[in-house]
């Protein structure tokens, strides 16, 4: 019970005054901004984009259909020849 009034306290308190971070040196600042970021992804429900799955799978074989390349038919896969140096 003493800690949940000296939390409600501190949560008033803070609302009602802000941070001056101008006043701490860059190094700090850095520091507070990425435990600030850390806080976020972690008390604050993100946002998902719903892809369908035959949207990404269509997306994926896109991608691959640009990569792909065709070997000539007269190709023959010698593993000797592939290590050798």
């Amino acid at each position: 019970m003493v800690r949940r009034k000296m939390h409600e306290k501190v949560t008033g308190e803070l609302m009602a005054k802000a941070i001056q971070i101008d006043r701490l040196p860059e190094s700090a600042r850095n520091e507070l901004y990425d435990f600030y970021e850390f806080l976020m992804s972690k008390y604050t429900p993100s946002v998902k984009r719903s892809r369908s799955v035959n949207g990404t799978k269509t997306a994926f074989f896109r991608k691959v259909s640009t990569l792909s390349f065709t070997l000539p038919s007269n190709y023959r896969f010698d593993r000797n020849e592939l290590h050798e140096r």
